[in-house]
């Protein structure tokens, strides 16, 4: 089907909302990740191919040398399960330890594990730009106070959202190289500070994310309450005491993780060899 909306500039719709039969010019939105797990590595490749100029942004140099290492060989493959149907993309984002690379950016999504969130924003808040969209995929446990906390006045002039959980499960393949994304969910619950969003941050994340919308909630606390991540992530080994380290394999049970409804087992193959990503 072709496509016949009216691009706009995000700067535009910003300043006068989103108009009848338009929609955003993704390639007018500059992006910034914060982190280099797998849902950044996915969230790169996916908003490169899409049309933003986009940045990662890591604060140890060990990390930016492995990623660039990476990058420079061609980018960041990701191939994509959606709906039984595999796709295939990649993208070059420009990597840095330097947090002023979100002085342009006009998102900023943290892709790291929680307790990076408070030095992460800490590091980035004196180069946020006015209007700027600030998020954490995912923000349950309280990303909404921590940023009101640590960003204070700032979030009077910038836009705080989060959401339930990452929008896929995604493993890297190799880094800064490739990254598989075994599942996509079809809707992300999502929520923002101001709680009726001042400009079209819904619209824009539809466009941006590949396979996925973010149907909006009435309060940030739904996200801060999710419980899916203290569900899922508290795991039980099977015959193991202890937890392996990075590299090292379990028994041939795998680990199971318990959730309400069951259990689901997952060979330690299947996750790279590390749990802990």
């Amino acid at each position: 089907m072709v496509n016949t909306k009216r691009k706009i500039s995000w700067q535009t719709a910003k300043t006068t909302g989103l108009p009848d039969g338009c929609e955003i010019d993704l390639e007018t939105v500059v992006v910034t990740i914060c982190g280099g797990g797998n849902g950044a590595h996915a969230g790169a490749a996916m908003f490169c191919h899409q049309g933003c100029k986009t940045s990662m942004y890591l604060s140890l140099k060990k990390e930016v040398a492995e990623m660039k290492q990476g990058i420079e060989q061609g980018g960041i493959e990701c191939e994509q399960l959606i709906a039984d149907e595999h796709i295939l993309y990649q993208g070059a984002p420009e990597v840095s330890n330097d947090p002023s690379i979100v002085s342009e950016s006009d998102v900023i999504i943290v892709l790291a594990p929680g307790f990076a969130h408070e030095s992460i924003l800490r590091e980035v808040k004196p180069f946020l730009k006015h209007g700027a969209l600030v998020g954490a995929l995912p923000a349950c446990g309280g990303f909404d106070l921590l940023a009101r906390h640590v960003l204070d006045e700032r979030t009077e002039d910038i836009t705080v959202f989060g959401t339930v959980s990452l929008p896929w499960a995604a493993r890297i393949i190799s880094y800064g190289l490739r990254v598989e994304i075994m599942g996509t969910k079809e809707e992300l619950p999502m929520s923002c500070h101001p709680r009726a969003p001042l400009v079209p941050i819904v619209e824009l994340l539809n466009l941006m994310f590949i396979g996925t919308t973010f149907p909006l909630g009435n309060d940030f606390l739904e996200i801060t309450l999710w419980p899916a991540n203290n569900i899922i992530h508290p795991v039980s080994y099977s015959g193991n005491e202890t937890l392996p380290t990075w590299g090292e394999s379990l028994s041939p049970e795998g680990f199971v993780i318990s959730i309400s409804a069951g259990h689901f087992v997952w060979p330690m193959e299947e996750l790279g060899g590390n749990p802990s990503r």
